[in-house]
C-alpha cells in the first residue's frame, strides 16, 4: 500500500500543461461550478477554527503527557491521531485545492464561448490528492474510535478520570470533524471525475499509467467508512432540497396586509392604566 501513488506524501506534479482550451457548454459550466463549490466546503472545514482549536488542544495535551504517560495505551492512541493530522498537513491538500481555483475560468472567460480549464494531468493528480486525503480521514476516524475506547476502558477502571474525560471529549469532536471532511472530499471527488471525463474527451493527455481512479470513493475506503458515506451523502442532498424548498416558500405570495390599527386600539383599552 505504501507504494500506491495516492499514499505518497509528496505526489510528483505532472510535467505537462496545467490548462487546456475546451469549448464552453452549459454542462461544463455547471460541473465547474459544482467542483468549485465542493472545493470551498473542503477548504472551509480544513481551515475551520474549530478544527484548529482541537488540534492545538491535542498538541498541548501530548506535550504535557509526553514524559509521564508515554507508555500509556490511550496516550499512544492519541499519538496515532496526531500522526494522521500531521500527514494531512504535509501532503499540502489545501494548496492543491487553491491552485484549482486559479486554473478554473472566471465569469468573464465563461462568456467567451471557449476558455481554459484544468488539464487532464492536473485533474488526475488532484484526484490522487483527494483520494489520499480521504484515506487519511478514514484512518483518523478509526484511530479516534480506538483512542476513545481505550480511554473509556480506563474510566471504567477509575484511572485518570479527569484526563480521560478530556481525551474522550477531544477525540469525539475530532471524529465528527473528520467525518465531515471525508464526506466533503467524497463529494468533491465525484464532481472532479465528471469534469475530468469531459476534459479528457476534448484533450486526452493521460497522466496515470499504472493506476486507475476508482469510480466512487466508497469503493476505495474500508467497508465501515464506505457504509458511512452511503448514509452521509443522501442526508446532505436531502438538507439541500429542504433549504431550496424553504427559499421557494419564502418567495410565495403572502396575501394582502391588514390594517390592525383599530384592533390594536381596542386591545390596549383592556389594559388598566397606570397612575
Amino acid at each position: 500500500m505504501a507504494g500506491e501513488p495516492w499514499n505518497r506524501v509528496h505526489i510528483p506534479f505532472p510535467s505537462a500543461v496545467s490548462t487546456v482550451r475546451i469549448p464552453f457548454t452549459s454542462t461544463t459550466d455547471s460541473r465547474v461550478k459544482a467542483v468549485l463549490a465542493e472545493k470551498d466546503k473542503v477548504l472551509k472545514l480544513i481551515g475551520s477554527e474549530l478544527l484548529q482549536t482541537e488540534i492545538r488542544v491535542m498538541y498541548e495535551l501530548l506535550y504535557i503527557l509526553n514524559n509521564s504517560y508515554r507508555g500509556n495505551k490511550t496516550f499512544k492512541g492519541v499519538k496515532q491521531v496526531e500522526q494522521c493530522i500531521n500527514r494531512l498537513k504535509m501532503m499540502k491538500l489545501e494548496a492543491a485545492l487553491q491552485d484549482l481555483t486559479e486554473l478554473c475560468p472566471n465569469k468573464i472567460q465563461r462568456r467567451a464561448g471557449e476558455w481554459d480549464a484544468p488539464s487532464q494531468p492536473f485533474l488526475e493528480w488532484l484526484c490522487l490528492k483527494v483520494l489520499g486525503g480521504g484515506q487519511l480521514m478514514s484512518c483518523s476516524l478509526s484511530r479516534c474510535s480506538r483512542a476513545f475506547m481505550l480511554s473509556k476502558q480506563q474510566m471504567k477502571l477509575e484511572e485518570f478520570v479527569i484526563l480521560n474525560v478530556v481525551i474522550t471529549s477531544m477525540v469525539s469532536r475530532l471524529w465528527v470533524i473528520c467525518r465531515g471532511i471525508l464526506a466533503s472530499l467524497s463529494s468533491l471527488y465525484q464532481h472532479l471525475l465528471q469534469l475530468l471525463g469531459e476534459v479528457a474527451e476534448a484533450h486526452p493527455m493521460s497522466f496515470l499509467k499504472e493506476f486507475s481512479l476508482p469510480v466512487d470513493m466508497s469503493q476505495f475506503l474500508p467497508p465501515s467508512d464506505a457504509f458511512l458515506q452511503t448514509r452521509l451523502i443522501p442526508q446532505r442532498k436531502k438538507q439541500q432540497e429542504v433549504q431550496q424548498g424553504v427559499k421557494r416558500k419564502a418567495n410565495e405570495d403572502l396575501g394582502v396586509s391588514i390594517n390592525r390599527g383599530s384592533f390594536l386600539k381596542a386591545d390596549l383599552e383592556t389594559f388598566p392604566q397606570q397612575h
